[in-house]
């Protein structure tokens, strides 16, 4: 891995969460952490079976670009189809995006582009 200086972005975002322990972050940090990042994943599962999910694996199908990253709900596909894909899902249903938790609310829709391009290469 390149020198920090040299890292990108992505490359300093991993090696942060990598050398993160749960014991660093305060309690109540922690169970809001545990929350949002379960309501994210709970939306994107929730939004699987919809139509337009049905019609991006379609279109992905037919028009897939060669990629490592990863699908909710399964497959691989490029960086940018990934990003797309899992970004809706979790916004689909997000039942926390609502005024009154809209500046405390953390969760994988502000960084799923970033979780996708730390899954290349993996």
């Amino acid at each position: 891995m390149a020198t920090f200086k040299h890292r990108s972005t992505v490359e300093r975002i991993g090696a942060f969460a990598e050398a993160a322990h749960p014991n660093q972050l305060a309690p109540d940090v922690r169970a809001l952490f545990k929350r949002n990042i379960l309501d994210s994943l709970g939306c994107a599962i929730a939004a699987l079976p919809g139509r337009p999910f049905m019609s991006l694996r379609e279109q992905f199908q037919e028009y897939r670009a060669p990629g490592d990253c990863t699908l909710i709900g399964g497959g691989k596909t490029s960086p940018d189809q990934a990003a797309l894909f899992n970004s809706a899902l979790v916004r689909y249903v997000d039942l926390l995006d609502t005024q009154e938790f809209s500046r405390s609310s953390v969760s994988l829709r502000r960084y799923s582009g970033d979780l996708v391009d730390n899954t290349i290469g993996e």
